[in-house]
């Protein structure tokens, strides 16, 4: 992930330390959970490394 977004990796695990605390979540597993269930990304596509994840941005108006 760092490496895609040109971060450091110590950067990269800061990030998710702040998401989980601010979710109240415990690990990356309900993170991802998390974000199923709130939409914020969408079944299908994932894994077979043929399609593109399709992930939802919600308005932040």
């Amino acid at each position: 992930m760092a490496e895609r977004l040109g971060i450091a990796p110590g950067t990269v695990k800061i990030h998710i330390g702040r998401i989980l605390d601010k979710l109240e979540l415990r690990d990356r597993v309900q993170i991802v959970i998390f974000a199923y269930e709130t939409g914020l990304i969408l079944p299908g596509g994932l894994g077979s490394g043929r399609h593109k994840p399709r992930i939802a941005f919600a308005s932040t108006k």
